[in-house]
């Protein structure tokens, strides 16, 4: 739709994927391709219902996606370890960086390796979003005590550069999980059961309702960054009077505002904790600096995660389809014959749920008394 081509140049460089299967009369895939607002909303790409994850469906879907978006700087694809989406990609995008996500990876290990859950959960996820080299190494060394074998498989079968955030060439922002496409599903868990032209026109009816909703919130915003960076940049501040009353006797601020502990250099966007240089937003001892200075943080921002950015994102309409007999329809559409996909429906009643993991399941919380 023309909204989402308009608004995807005011969004962060980065394309989530995924695929879900449908459970109407004919079956079938439903390509999703979305990635996220200013303020961290999810922001639909591109549908497609093809007959099955498979090399042609996913290689036909990206040229589609190539053809109406075109190709950004510092793009990123980040999607599950799926062998037809890498090939896709390779063919397709051969200068983008992929990305795969970390749960999916998690469960991967889980599964080779067969080891404790709830031990490698924390360290793994804290290696794949270590911002620093020396809290990845450290987190890698934990993970080797658990087994020996997880480490040659992250670094030599999957690469590093694949799911860590200080190995990937391009900036990854939030979309280290697959939140955006699990929640996508969520939403559609009803709409596939639907026709095709139904549940196309039902995610036409959502991504309306959801530009709506997000046009509205922005517009009553009146601060410079939307509510979710505006909060993260609060509690980097409250991080910083920490920092400036523990290091005040050493704290030195020369030409380049620089921390004797973590350097900061505001010309540059730069610290050496990397939170500043890889999320593009102050850190906690940028921010020191920055009110010490009296700056404005909103200058020191990426302009992905500004106000007037989401404003720009859902700037354009989302037009109703209207009569039919007013639509202009191209010849060449015209002379296309769509036939039903040749499926075979298996025997007996279909399911509506998926298969959960042991791990997935349901536990009931308790306080510390209990």
């Amino acid at each position: 739709m023309g909204q989402s081509i308009l608004g995807w140049k005011h969004c962060i460089p980065v394309t989530v994927v995924d695929g879900t299967f449908l459970k109407a009369a004919f079956g079938g895939t439903l390509l999703i391709a979305s990635t996220q607002d200013a303020n961290i909303h999810i922001f639909p790409l591109a549908f497609a219902i093809t007959d099955s994850k498979n090399n042609d469906s996913w290689e036909w879907f990206f040229r589609k996606i190539k053809e109406c978006y075109g190709e950004r700087e510092e793009l990123c694809i980040v999607s599950d370890r799926h062998e037809s989406i890498e090939n896709a990609i390779k063919n397709v995008y051969p200068n983008v960086t992929h990305g795969v996500y970390a749960y999916h990876l998690f469960c991967n290990i889980n599964t080779k390796f067969r080891i404790d859950v709830e031990a490698t959960n924390m360290t793994f996820h804290a290696a794949a979003k270590a911002y620093n080299m020396e809290d990845f190494e450290k987190y890698m060394k934990d993970l080797d005590n658990l087994h020996e074998g997880i480490h040659p498989f992250l670094a030599n079968e999957v690469k590093y550069e694949k799911w860590a955030r200080i190995y990937s060439k391009s900036r990854r922002c939030a979309a280290m999980t697959s939140n955006v496409v699990e929640s996508i599903n969520a939403a559609l868990k009803e709409m596939r059961e639907l026709p095709a032209t139904t549940l196309l026109e039902c995610l036409r009816n959502l991504i309306k309702k959801w530009s709506c909703n997000n046009k509205k919130e922005v517009e009553a915003t009146f601060t410079d960054l939307p509510k979710k960076q505006e909060e993260y940049l609060r509690n980097n501040f409250f991080k910083s009077l920490r920092i400036m009353v523990e290091t005040a006797s050493i704290l030195i601020y020369s030409v380049h505002s620089g921390l004797t502990t973590n350097i900061v250099d505001i010309a540059k966007k730069s610290c050496t904790c990397n939170k500043f240089d890889l999320d593009e937003l102050p850190c906690e001892h940028a921010m020191s600096v920055i009110k010490k200075m009296n700056l404005q943080y909103k200058r020191y921002c990426s302009y992905y995660f500004t106000k007037q950015a989401m404003l720009n994102t859902y700037n354009a309409l989302i037009h109703p389809l209207g009569d039919p007999k007013t639509w202009i329809v191209p010849p060449n559409v015209e002379e296309i014959e769509v036939l039903p996909p040749k499926g075979n429906r298996k025997s007996g009643r279909p399911r509506k749920k998926r298969l959960v993991l042991a791990r997935e399941g349901s536990y009931q919380l308790k306080c510390r008394r209990c």
